[in-house]
């Protein structure tokens, strides 16, 4: 994560507009430190963020942000879960039929000829 002056921050809060620029200068700056393929991804994402942002208490952002990041770990568990029941079945069938060319299997598990 990109460092940046936490007490330059609080002493910007007084000035709602030198924060903001501060903020997004900040923003901004870790940004450009993305793989340039997933950019335009990292500011739609922050654009809804100051969006949803607006108006909202800053405890109730921060609740909704933990609402929503326990929700992406739970589907992101639940698609760890499928693809773990897909490798089993695969490997449940690898006497059976040939395992596809492009699959990659995991480190140790070797193709069987």
């Amino acid at each position: 994560m990109l460092d940046f002056d936490f007490d330059k921050l609080m002493s910007l809060a007084k000035n709602p507009l030198a924060f903001e620029a501060e903020r997004a200068r900040i923003i901004n700056s870790y940004i450009k430190t993305i793989p340039e393929h997933r950019r335009r991804a990292a500011y739609t994402f922050q654009v809804q963020l100051d969006q949803k942002r607006l108006g909202m208490k800053s405890e109730d952002f921060i609740k909704h942000c933990s609402e929503q990041m326990q929700e992406n770990m739970e589907k992101v568990d639940a698609l760890c879960k499928s693809a773990a029941c897909v490798l089993a079945q695969m490997l449940a069938m690898k006497d059976e039929d040939p395992i596809p060319d492009n699959v990659v299997l995991l480190k140790g598990i070797v193709k069987p000829k």
